[in-house]
């Protein structure tokens, strides 16, 4: 049978104590508390019961119960042992324990009105509380704990599944579709609220969890994983279903398997996603987000830095795009690089490193970026176009466009505002300003201002134009050394300052130069050679200059060796200092310091010298003075000989004096061996034939003999 009791305070040991609720007083009313207390040999004051007053005294422990035969009160609070339930319920009639489960005592303790217990070794504090199963406990206004070793400790909070732990107003409440096992920790108010079917999930903070379904989560923050509307979640009436994510920070929301969400309004809604930092948004499948607003939306893409706010948010919003800076940062095209601050990789398999790289312009053509390469700060900014391009260097390949792309710039600020295909431009400022295609330039600003295609520029200062408001316009050139320039088509200029002037012209060496001679026109300028220093020049059509300080100047002329010059059209002048005249069109002079000094006169022979036109010096030291004779008559006195007559002996007839003058035909100058001073024998030569043959010393010996 019940028994019946209500407390009072015990002066003597300074506890509260469990009276029979029909002890008498003696020689007092039942209302005196202290006559009750020494009926039972304990002395003190009567006190009330109440709900809380028992909670505390059941927990104190230090509350006493004193055994009663009568189990009428008289009173709508009561605290009740039963002996045979081994329970303690404190309440009213509302409050009920079943005695035993299984054949086993309840062994539970129950405090509250309609608190109601259906298990063993369970706690059942508050109204309406429930507790269920085995070892379960529930304390707070209408707290459940259903099921074993379950703990829901909080107004509403519930446990409906075994080892549930809930704690807070509603935690674990409503859940749908409990799973037997649940293990699930629900701390926060709402916490797991209505969640379906929960199991092995650690919930904390108010409303983490709400309406989730799914396992083994781990969701600590205010509304983390929750589908209230301040989580900002597009679909409000929608649950979130997700297992073994981690969604940490308030609102965070980590939606999908295996999604990790760290950070205040973070979100990991994109498969397997990864989320860390206030605001950052992992939407893509296999996405990683890290830092404040980092967003990655495509598939296994990767946002790594931090913004000033939102709008200057690092993003990656392409399949396998990597974007890691600040302030913008963004790859958006697939399988796209960014690194650096403000760095952008809009083209597909694109790579920017460093600060504004790749920062392209705001009307650039996205297909006309793939495949591109821009690293260092500002490398690649504003360009519109230049597929498969690559630049590199601080500056380098800025404001390029291209249709087909290909263009390669490597150094500081080289390879900038270009408008064309597959040029290259190497060092600092090499190839800037250039319209047109396949252009090299290679060192500090060779190559710029120029508009045209296959030129190739290697050296400082070689092969540029005055500015980019005056481009050299040229095609096909090649400038090599230091401010080497070709300023005309298919011209080659190798060395320092080189310049090949004319179309079709070659200039070799220091200072060399291929000039347009005075009066040529188009057609009459191109194949000109110079190689050499200093001031070696070939001008006119198809001259040649060889050797330092040579010239060959006029159409045809040809200048071989040092100081050599060939100053007349189609004129020869080989070795050292040898010369033609500038009045000796045609002439040859072979020698060091040949001459040839008439037209077409021909010097052969260190020295020697061919003045008079046609003549031939054959011989170092030869002088050929003497130019074409025209006869008129024959002397047999040398010495006094006038011009234009020629020698015959005296006893010739006048027929032979006529013969003889018959042999000086057309306009040649005279053959010279030697000169004035110096002579020379000529060997070996046969006897002559005709009257215009040379005789030699044989024949006059037989015409001595006559």
């Amino acid at each position: 049978m019940n028994k019946v009791y209500r407390t009072v305070w015990n002066e003597h040991t300074n506890t509260w104590v469990a009276v029979q609720e029909t002890a008498k007083a003696r020689g007092k009313s039942s209302q005196s508390g202290g006559s009750i207390v020494s009926e039972l040999g304990l002395g003190g004051s009567r006190f009330m019961m109440t709900a809380a007053a028992s909670a505390v005294l059941l927990m104190s422990g230090q509350a006493m119960a004193v055994r009663g035969d009568n189990s009428s009160s008289g009173n709508s609070h009561y605290c009740v042992y039963d002996e045979t339930s081994q329970t303690v319920i404190c309440g009213d009639e509302t409050t009920e324990s079943v005695d035993t489960v299984a054949g086993k005592p309840a062994k539970s303790v129950l405090l509250g009105k309609e608190a109601n217990n259906t298990g063993e070794s369970n706690v059942a504090i508050g109204l309406k509380s429930q507790s269920a199963e085995a070892a379960s406990v529930a304390i707070g206004s209408e707290a459940k704990a259903l099921h074993n070793q379950s703990v829901a400790i909080g107004q509403n909070a519930e446990a409906h599944a075994d080892w549930d732990i809930s704690i807070g107003r509603r935690a674990g409440a409503e859940t749908v579709n409990p799973a037997a096992e649940g293990r699930n920790v629900a701390i926060g108010d709402g916490a797991l609220r209505k969640a379906v079917s929960p199991n092995n999930n650690i919930a904390m903070g108010t409303s983490a969890g709400d309406e989730l379904t799914g396992n083994a989560n781990v969701i600590l923050g205010t509304y983390a994983n929750s589908k209230t509307a301040n989580n900002e979640i597009r679909k409000i009436n929608e649950g979130i279903t997700a297992s073994n994510v981690v969604a940490i920070g308030d609102r965070a929301l980590a939606t999908t398997n295996s999604a990790v969400a760290i950070g205040n309004r973070v979100k990991a809604t994109g498969a397997i996603a990864t989320a860390v930092g206030a605001g950052a948004d992992a939407s893509g499948a296999y996405s990683i987000s890290n830092g404040y607003g980092a967003t990655s939306s495509g598939s296994h893409s990767i946002a790594i830095g931090s913004a000033q706010n939102q709008n200057f948010k690092t993003q990656a919003t392409n399949s396998f795009a990597i974007a890691i800076g600040s302030n913008q940062t963004s790859a958006t095209g697939n399988s796209a690089i960014a690194i650096g601050t403000e760095a952008k990789a809009a083209g597909l398999n694109s790579v920017s490193l460093g600060k504004l790289a790749g920062h392209v312009a705001s009307d650039a053509t996205v297909a006309q970026l793939s495949q591109t390469v821009n690293i260092g700060y500002r490398a690649g900014v504003g360009v519109k176009r230049n597929i498969h391009g690559i630049a590199i260097g601080n500056g380098a390949g800025e404001a390029v466009d291209s249709p087909s792309g290909q263009n390669i710039a490597l150094g500081n600020a080289a390879g900038s505002r270009v408008k064309g295909n597959t040029n290259v431009a190497i060092s600092a400022r090499a190839g800037q300003d250039v319209e047109g295609h396949d252009n090299f330039a290679a060192l500090v600003d060779a190559g710029q201002n120029i508009k045209g295609n296959n030129n190739i520029a290697i050296g400082k200062n070689a092969g540029r134009g005055t500015n980019a408001a005056a481009p050299l316009e040229v095609s096909n050139t090649i400038a090599m050394g230091f401010e080497a320039q070709g300023t005309h088509n298919d011209t080659i200029a190798l060395g320092q300052k080189a310049k090949a002037q004319v179309e079709d012209s070659i200039a070799i060496g220091r200072g060399v130069t291929t000039e347009l001679l005075a009066g040529d026109t188009a057609g009459n300028r191109e194949g000109m050679i110079a190689i050499g220093s200093e001031t070696t020049k070939a001008s006119g059509k198809a001259a040649v200059a060889i050797g330092r300080n040579s010239r060959g100047i006029g159409r045809g002329t040809v200048a071989l060796g040092d100081a050599s010059k060939s100053l007349a059209g189609q004129g020869i002048a080989v070795g050292a200092q040898a010369n033609v005249d500038a009045a000796a069109a045609g002439g040859v002079a072979i020698g060091s310091v040949a001459k040839s000094q008439g037209v077409l006169a021909v010097a052969l022979g260190s020295q020697a010298e061919a003045s008079a036109a046609r003549s031939v010096a054959v011989g170092a030291l030869s002088q050929a003075t003497r130019a074409a004779l025209t006869p008129n008559a024959a002397t047999s006195d040398a010495a006094t000989a006038a011009a234009n007559q020629v020698y015959a002996l005296v006893q010739a007839s006048d027929a032979d004096k006529t013969a003889i003058s018959a042999t000086v035909k057309g306009n040649l100058g005279a053959v010279s061996v030697g000169n004035a001073t110096n002579t020379r024998q000529i060997m070996h030569v046969a006897a002559g034939t005709e009257d215009s043959d040379a005789v030699n010393v044989a024949q006059l010996k037989a015409v001595a003999n006559v």
